[in-house]
């Protein structure tokens, strides 16, 4: 689409519309202004966070495991102090078990 047409459509003058072209290429252009010419050109803006290498999930779960073995390693040094360690699951079966349960349920200190 000719900057021109955009700028009708836009409803602002050709300069105007050349400026945020320039703005995009500086990377200093607003998430409102690109919404507007999105739908000035009949399309809509998504913006979006991705992550680089691995998936959501893998990201999640990574969280969840830290925060359980933290829970785990705490428990257990108490279960020791007391002497009740006997008969216990391996650690690496508890934290996976307890990452998982602080997946589902998504807890609202789980990113701290």
């Amino acid at each position: 689409m000719s900057a021109i047409i955009l700028a009708e459509r836009l409803g602002v003058s050709r300069n105007s519309v050349y400026g945020s072209i320039e703005d995009e290429r500086s990377g200093s252009i607003t998430l409102n202004r690109l919404d507007k010419v999105a739908a000035a050109m009949g399309g809509k803006l998504v913006y979006a966070i991705v992550p680089r290498e691995d998936p959501v999930e893998e990201i999640i779960m990574t969280q969840a495991r830290k925060k359980a073995k933290r829970i785990i390693q705490r428990t257990r040094a108490h279960m020791a102090l007391e002497e009740q360690t006997e008969g216990l699951r391996s650690q690496d079966e508890m934290i996976e078990e307890l990452a998982s349960e602080m997946v589902r349920e998504m807890p609202r200190d789980f990113w701290k």
